[in-house]
């Protein structure tokens, strides 16, 4: 398309509503560019270096300054929660705290002066070692117990035990008749309920049938009533002389 040029005079401000209607005659396509310095509008398809483009109601202006910042936002939606950090070095430790008060006392435990409780066990041992001049002597040892019992011991309540050092024999036939009552070992000596119970673990020079236990009175008597057993003897008779002992274990449990 030919290019058409339009002389304008100096005094006017391209205000295009002034401008004859023929000057729309271009094609869309192309644009009206002015040039003030020669006064002049051409169609162009893009205008040159010097020329602004007019539109319908004039000039397009030089670009305006900028505006002021508007009005702050709305505060948005609470992202979602990010995933667990690392876990981080452990911390200094902490000065130790003040003292704590004194507690309570507590109860007070068991005493030898006290009296042995119902359903304790107490474990000793008794022996003896000697020298018979010849066959028939007896000889004692003697055992005492570590605290008070509640009961006065009978001649029934202290037995001799069959062991693997003593069966088939070696006690008195009274204590052979009670010794199904005890029931331990030599390893774990254990008595009924109210009863002593000897386990004896090693004899030399004792006599068969001679071997027997008996409660000693707190009179210091070897027989008879009293309110009190602090502990009990054993007896044997020696076969021939020379060297005579016996060892033994026992057990008392409180009724």
């Amino acid at each position: 398309m030919k290019t058409r040029y339009l002389l304008i005079p100096a005094f006017l401000t391209f205000n295009l509503i002034a401008l004859p209607v023929q000057l729309h005659a271009a094609s869309a396509a192309q644009l009206l560019c002015a040039n003030s310095m020669k006064n002049t509008i051409v169609t162009r398809n893009k205008c040159k270096a010097g020329e602004v483009v007019l539109t319908l109601s004039g000039f397009q202006g030089p670009k305006g300054e900028k505006g002021e910042a508007g009005p702050k936002g709305d505060i948005g939606n609470t992202g979602a929660t990010g995933g667990t950090g690392a876990t981080g070095n452990a911390g200094a430790t902490g000065n130790a705290g003040a003292t704590g008060n004194t507690g309570p006392l507590g109860p007070t435990g068991p005493s030898a002066f006290d009296i042995i409780p119902s359903g304790a066990v107490i474990y000793g041992v008794i022996g003896f070692d000697g020298h018979p001049t010849g066959a028939s002597q007896d000889f004692y040892g003697f055992a005492s117990f570590p605290a008070v019992i509640s009961q006065v011991l009978t001649g029934d309540d202290v037995i001799v035990a069959s062991t693997e050092a003593c069966t088939g024999g070696c006690a008195r036939p009274g204590e052979e008749a009670l010794s199904s009552l005890c029931t331990g070992t030599i390893a774990t000596p254990t008595a009924p309920p109210g009863k002593v119970c000897v386990y004896i673990t090693f004899r030399t020079n004792c006599a068969a049938g001679s071997m027997y236990a008996t409660p000693i009175m707190a009179t210091g008597a070897l027989t008879g009533a009293d309110t009190n057993t602090p502990g009990f003897y054993m007896s044997a008779t020696s076969t021939s002389a020379g060297d005579m002992f016996f060892y033994a274990k026992w057990a008392y449990t409180a009724p």
